[in-house]
């Protein structure tokens, strides 16, 4: 079976490592990968590379260059006879369902990966037009479709009037994320703090800084836990368009044990993940949440919002802590109850664990693969 993924870009994001996961297990498992990106952004592509998955860079310059965009995909996918095309976000489903008009004699189908309509509401005429062509093209120029989460197949279901939408999870290799973590926590810390013992409490929170991720009201609840838990130090990483923002922010609030990183790799990550006592995630909207399974398998404890996708990954008060989403002081609470509290830390952290297996990356391979194999059945 020969498989070509068609992503926007393959920038550090959510949907572009879940993807990652998965074709290295379906390499592994003899299913033929490759992955065609639309734009620029190649930060993830020496993760495919190494897995000796074939990437194409079809460097579009823009995001409506329909006919260029459209041509160079056709093109490639009658060079290399793929059997299934596999389209990740919005305009790769666009582009893969125009390529697929030249070529019907392949299956195609598109991963729904966020609540980008709930975040981004379609209130113009140019977004209420863009909304409408998604609809369009994911309906009749897509053969199947397929959600990460219930609440994403629940969104799109909603705002593309389409039904016919199966789940199948993001997944997490968790043998390679617990097997790869050698430095001890003093070391860890030390490359990113100069004065790390003078705290007794390190929380976490990774993920792109943009609104939907809800670092504001991250940094409302550590202003307010700051007046009880001085112990604590918390740091943010990421990058993204927000960054000056919560930079300023951080000195305006004079938070001086809130720290942010950027420009660290995956594994740098899992490291400082690991040198934490837990991790939280504030998102205002969340398609799945992949920071909170990569926390629950690396056996870290998780406070998050009663969001999207992340209600499929975790109970409240089971395998973690849940708060309602923009409520900074009900965040804050969770935080300083979480520290104080090692028996909690440690039945959330033992439940988690367990809960995760259900999303490792061997499990998820084979859904994918036996989705793809009906695909080409019928």
């Amino acid at each position: 079976m020969r498989l070509l993924s068609v992503i926007e870009t393959l920038s550090r994001g959510g949907a572009e490592q879940a993807l990652i996961n998965n074709l290295a297990e379906l390499q592994k498992s003899g299913v033929e990968c490759s992955v065609a990106t639309l734009f620029q952004g190649d930060a993830l592509a020496e993760q495919l590379k190494n897995l000796g998955i074939e990437v194409h860079f079809l460097n579009l310059s823009s995001k409506w260059r329909v006919f260029e965009g459209a041509y160079k995909l056709t093109k490639l996918v009658s060079k290399n006879k793929y059997d299934i095309i596999h389209a990740h976000l919005y305009f790769s489903c666009l582009y893969t369902g125009i390529a697929g008009l030249f070529h019907r004699n392949i299956p195609t189908l598109t991963t729904f990966h966020n609540l980008g309509y709930t975040t981004f509401p379609a209130n113009t005429v140019k977004k209420k037009i863009k909304k409408k062509t998604g609809a369009f093209v994911t309906s009749k120029l897509i053969d199947r479709r397929v959600a990460v989460s219930q609440a994403v197949k629940e969104h799109y279901s909603y705002h593309f009037s389409q039904k016919e939408i199966d789940i199948v999870p993001n997944s997490f290799p968790l043998e390679s994320i617990r097997t790869r973590l050698n430095l001890s926590r003093p070391e860890i810390l030390r490359r990113y703090l100069s004065d790390s013992n003078r705290y007794k409490y390190f929380s976490i929170t990774p993920g792109r800084l943009v609104r939907e991720k809800g670092h504001m009201i991250l940094i409302e609840a550590l202003q307010l836990l700051n007046k009880s838990k001085s112990e604590l130090c918390h740091i943010i990483v990421g990058s993204g368009p927000l960054a000056d923002q919560i930079r300023e922010s951080i000195q305006t609030k004079s938070l001086a044990n809130v720290f942010l990183v950027s420009g660290i790799k995956q594994q740098e990550l899992f490291e400082l993940i690991s040198a934490c006592d837990l991790v939280v995630v504030p998102s205002i909207s969340e398609g799945f949440g992949m920071v909170v399974g990569e926390a629950m398998a690396l056996e870290k404890p998780v406070i998050a919002t009663k969001v999207g996708g992340i209600l499929d990954l975790v109970e409240d008060q089971k395998e973690a802590i849940l708060v309602p989403a923009s409520d900074s002081r009900a965040l804050a609470n969770a935080i300083e109850k979480l520290c104080l509290d090692k028996s909690l830390r440690s039945e959330l952290t033992k439940n988690a664990s367990q809960k995760i297996k259900q999303f490792d990356v061997s499990q998820v391979a084979k859904q994918w693969i036996a989705y793809y194999q009906l695909m080409l059945k019928s």
